[in-house]
């Protein structure tokens, strides 16, 4: 059913010319407020403005006198008439000023009470900074440092490991393969000196097989070791540190 054909035009004016609020009248003939502004332009009725005229000075002072005597907003519009709302009573009240003075909780001398600004506190200067505390220098300890010798102990160190590294240079034999071509089983120690690399030659001879994955005969393998292979193995191996000392 159209809205418009369920609203009296008639019923409709004089709510209308009545001063009552859209949403009151929306709640006298079931519509909505949307509807209600519909049906108002589509009837050519102008817009109810409350302009100043309607705020005389017996009505301000009116207004002012509830408002000191404590009642709220919403009491002081129903007081006054059906035309008058909430937020009219509010902007009245700011307008002229109205907020001082105000009673509450209907006690005579009672004053509303305003909010308190809080002081703005200077910035506290800043604090001056500590001076750095004096450190005496600690004498150097000789005694604390990280080198276990002294540099001529270094150097005999050196010198035993180049004797042990000349020792392992051996000249090419008859038995001699091909280090490229060497089968498993045979020695792997280099011989001779090629002039590349791809000539290399290997000892050949069978590997000793005394001690676990050993690629060197007997022979060789006495050198390649810094210790006795054919004893237990020691604890120290000072032979070996003398070779690590020389590379």
């Amino acid at each position: 059913m159209n809205i418009f054909a369920k609203v009296s035009r008639a019923e409709f004016t004089r709510l209308w010319e009545a001063g009552l609020s859209g949403t009151q009248i929306g709640d006298r003939l079931g519509i909505s407020e949307t509807s209600v502004r519909s049906i108002r332009k589509s009837f050519g009725l102008g817009d109810r403005r409350r302009g100043n005229a309607l705020h005389t000075p017996e009505t301000v002072e009116h207004v002012k006198r509830l408002w000191l005597e404590g009642k709220s907003a919403s009491n002081i519009a129903r007081l006054m008439g059906p035309t008058w709302t909430r937020n009219m009573v509010i902007g009245m009240v700011h307008r002229h000023g109205l907020s001082e003075g105000r009673k509450t909780n209907g006690k005579p001398g009672a004053v509303a009470k305003t909010a308190k600004v809080k002081p703005v506190r200077e910035p506290r200067p800043p604090k001056p900074p500590k001076p750095p505390k004096a450190v005496s220098p600690q004498p150097f300890d000789l005694s604390k440092s990280k080198t276990d010798s002294t540099a001529e102990q270094r150097a005999e160190k050196a010198a035993a490991g180049r004797l042990i590294i000349k020792r392992t240079i051996d000249a090419a034999n008859d038995n001699s393969v091909p280090m490229v071509g060497r089968r498993f089983g045979q020695c792997a120690w280099p011989v001779g000196t090629p002039a590349r690399a791809a000539d290399q030659l290997a000892c050949g001879a069978p590997i000793y097989q005394g001690i676990e994955k050993c690629s060197y005969c007997l022979d060789h393998a006495q050198r390649a070791f810094a210790r006795d292979i054919t004893q237990p193995k020691p604890k120290d191996n000072l032979e070996r540190a003398n070779r690590r000392w020389a590379a």
